[in-house]
C-alpha cells in the first residue's frame, strides 16, 4: 500500500492515525531532533513545503527579531543546569531544543 491507502486503511478500521490525505505527513520526534516524510517530502524533484509540517521548529523568516540568551553550567565538561537550573542531561537537551526551535535554529534539508 502506498500512504494514501493506508489512510484510508486506517480511517475505514478506527485506528488514529496522525496522517490524513490533507496531511500526509508523519515524523520522528526525539532528543535528537524531529525528520519527517510523507507528501512532497519524498519527490526529490519537488521543494517540500515546510509551511505545511514543521511544528516543532520555526521557519528562520518567522523567528524572533530579538535573540534569547540563556546560560550553560557545566561539570567536568558537562552541561548541568540551564539558566540556573539544575536539569538531568536529557532535560536540558529537550530544554534546549525548544529554545532553539523557537529561533529557527536545528533545521536543514538534506
Amino acid at each position: 500500500m502506498d500512504r494514501n491507502a493506508e489512510i484510508e486503511y486506517a480511517k475505514e478500521h478506527g485506528i488514529p492515525v496522525p496522517a490524513t490525505i490533507d496531511f500526509p505527513y508523519s515524523d520522528d520526534d526525539n532528543m535528537g531532533g524531529i525528520t519527517w516524510e510523507g507528501g512532497e517530502i519524498t519527490d526529490p524533484s519537488l521543494i517540500a513545503p515546510e509551511e505545511k509540517f514543521l511544528t516543532t521548529y520555526t521557519l528562520p523568516k518567522n523567528a524572533p527579531d530579538k535573540p534569547e540568551f540563556i546560560a550553560l553550567e557545566f561539570e567536568k565538561g558537562l552541561p548541568v543546569a540551564l539558566n540556573g537550573e539544575t536539569l538531568s542531561l536529557a532535560q536540558l537537551i529537550m530544554k534546549l531544543n525548544k529554545v532553539a526551535g523557537a529561533h529557527g535554529v536545528g533545521r536543514f534539508r538534506f
